[in-house]
């Protein structure tokens, strides 16, 4: 399917055609090039004796293993020398074809190998014995004329590649069975014919311009592994992707600097992507099933499993915030208003301006700070902003549902006050806003899941506002239970439900207990002090608790300590969404008056 989409598209493909001159194709009228010959000659090594046994390579090995005619081996002592992914490959074949044995001889240790960890695990245990720190030395045969592989124990490995220096301990020979040797060292690009017309490095891949990926030959590009040597198909894929790109601005004339290719975004930090993971609670992977060892090498079946939909959900479940994009791009096609261009950088901005509004909103306490809540520990304690997020129109889920295994939970409570009205952090504020909207959480769970029991553990209801209070107890009514009581310590059972120890303020009083499958705490607000780091010299006044302060809340609102700025909403205070509203209009309106006032200033001074 892959070829029809390109020969649609009006691409001719040649097969069986030799090319032994890249000068020459441009000679005949091509306008460009690109080399993409991959990695196809495999390394080899002298070995003293190989005549006396049957000395193969990876790639002539691999490629008869994919044919209808695979290798004859059965009953054959097989020894591959080399350590990577390949090698596993061939290793992993072999033990599939009646082997008699197959082992593996590798110069460094086991945990130097290159190849993919869980490869080589698999190898071990479908019956693979690897021998590390082994330097080949010679082929030799037995008294019954049987052909052994004879090896020196290695003392250092220094060095890289071509330039390695290898010193073996004297006297150390070991032997092992060995019939078949496979060479799986290492791979080459077939670069030779071009050698005389390309610029070639000393392992016989293509220089090329690391960004335009241009050769040494005007109009003539390189890439994949005959360029950075064998690699993963992603990585091969990537150049062609790039090459293809300033390909077409030769062949269109424009040129190929001072354009970039690739705009992505920068990596995460590491040591913050670390350290944020220290504060998330560690969950093992789904075990994939898999046939056992000794079953799967006996064919070449797929021998893993599918996981079932509790497993998948779990498994999902486990990394909410991976930090990493794989640029799928589905949330672009996703989003219907079209909000998301991936393309989009930063992009720095001079403004002049008559007045400034500051309208950057509070920040949400960490919730790691109160470390007798488990959040960030226990998978199912999360925060009322969390909540809301399950319960939104564009929900990640189709229902509410516990992180730790994708169920809906059937016993909810939600926590309030935790962060707030709090000197042990710092925050000795109400936040305002924690009561009602813990209730409106609550109303809507009722209606989301039915059958869910949804508790309230609280101190003081705070429903101050218009139709608060009818709100308040309209949720009674439909079945939140409300619980007056501290909640001191939340704990985890082994199967990740949660019992709250709370102190009873109402009722028989002293300490109680509770169990949950589901926690949702209500956070405390604290002021976002980003509002008055962008003033390069002298910032507003903040107030003992650092939000902006007002000059006069209530006669002067939104008016700060410097003329001409002015603060919206949240930035001077906690408010609920009809005050920070109300209190966006009253800035709006001083700064309409102050810059009407500025004009007509300047009007007098002229």
């Amino acid at each position: 399917r892959d070829i029809l989409n390109i020969t649609a598209l009006g691409v001719e493909i040649r097969t069986n055609t030799r090319v032994e001159s890249i000068k020459r194709l441009l000679e005949e009228g091509y306008d460009a090039a690109f080399v993409a010959v991959g990695t196809q000659i495999p390394k080899v090594v002298p070995i003293e004796g190989r005549e006396l046994a049957r000395v193969e390579d990876c790639v002539g090995f691999l490629r008869n293993a994919a044919s209808a005619s695979l290798p004859d081996l059965a009953g054959k002592h097989v020894v591959v020398l080399g350590g990577g992914n390949v090698a596993m490959d061939v290793a992993r074949t072999a033990i599939r074809l009646n082997t008699a044995s197959v082992s593996i001889v590798y110069r460094r240790t086991k945990e130097q190998m290159p190849a993919h960890d869980f490869e080589v695990r698999e190898a071990e245990e479908e019956g693979v014995k690897i021998y590390p720190l082994a330097a080949v030395k010679r082929v030799v045969l037995d008294e019954q004329g049987q052909p052994w592989l004879e090896y020196l124990r290695v003392a250092s490995v220094e060095g890289k590649g071509d330039r390695v220096r290898m010193e073996t301990v004297p006297g150390s020979e070991q032997r092992i069975r060995a019939d078949v040797v496979i060479l799986a060292i290492g791979i080459t690009p077939d670069t030779s014919p071009f050698a005389g017309e390309l610029a070639l490095r000393a392992d016989q891949t293509i220089e090329a311009d690391p960004e335009t990926l241009q050769t040494s030959l005007r109009g003539v590009f390189a890439g994949g592994d005959a360029v950075i040597g064998p690699s993963s198909l992603i990585e091969a894929i990537g150049l062609g992707k790039r090459a293809a790109f300033y390909m077409d601005r030769y062949l269109s004339g424009q040129p190929l600097d001072n354009v970039v290719f690739d705009q992505r975004l920068p990596m995460a930090d590491k040591n913050a992507v670390i350290e944020k993971a220290r504060r998330v609670s560690v969950r093992p992977p789904a075990d994939v099933p898999k046939q056992p060892p000794a079953m799967r090498a006996k064919n070449f079946d797929p021998y893993e499993g599918a996981l079932s939909e509790e497993e998948a959900r779990a498994a999902a479940n486990r990394c909410l915030d991976c930090g990493v994009c794989s640029e799928c791009r589905q949330c672009e096609k996703a989003c219907v208003a079209g909000a998301i261009d991936l393309h989009m950088r930063p992009k720095p901005v001079e403004i002049h301006a008559g007045a400034v509004v500051l309208a950057t909103g509070f920040s949400i306490l960490d919730p790691t700070l109160k470390e007798t809540t488990g959040f960030g520990r226990y998978p199912n304690v999360i925060t009322a902003p969390q909540m809301e997020r399950l319960l939104a129109p564009t929900r990640p889920y189709n229902s509410v549902l516990r992180p730790s295994d994708g169920k809906q939970p059937e016993n909810i409570a939600f926590v309030l006050c935790m962060g707030a009205r709090d000197h042990s952090v710092c925050n000795p504020l109400c936040c305002r806003i924690g009561c009602m909207y813990s209730v409106k959480q609550a109303q809507l769970i009722t209606g989301a899941l039915p059958l869910a029991e949804v508790t309230i553990y609280y101190i003081d209801i705070r429903a101050f506002g218009k139709g608060y209070e009818e709100f308040f107890e309209q949720s009674k009514g439909m079945g939140v239970n409300f619980v007056k009581g501290k909640v001191a310590l939340i704990e985890e059972t082994d199967n990740h439900d949660l019992v709250l120890h709370y102190e009873d303020m109402s009722g028989s009083g002293g300490r109680k207990t509770a169990t949950h499958d589901l926690v949702v705490i209500s956070v405390g607000l604290v002021p976002n002090t980003d509002a008055t780091r962008f003033f390069r010299k002298t910032a507003p006044d903040t107030d003992d608790y650092e939000y902006v302060r007002e000059i006069v809340a209530t006669g002067d609102p939104a008016r700060t300590s410097m003329d001409g700025v002015f603060a919206a909403g949240t930035v001077s205070g906690a408010r609920d969404l009809p005050d920070s509203v109300l209190h966006a209009g009253a800035a709006a309106a001083q700064a309409a008056a102050y810059l009407k006032r500025s004009i007509r200033n300047r009007k007098l001074t002229v």
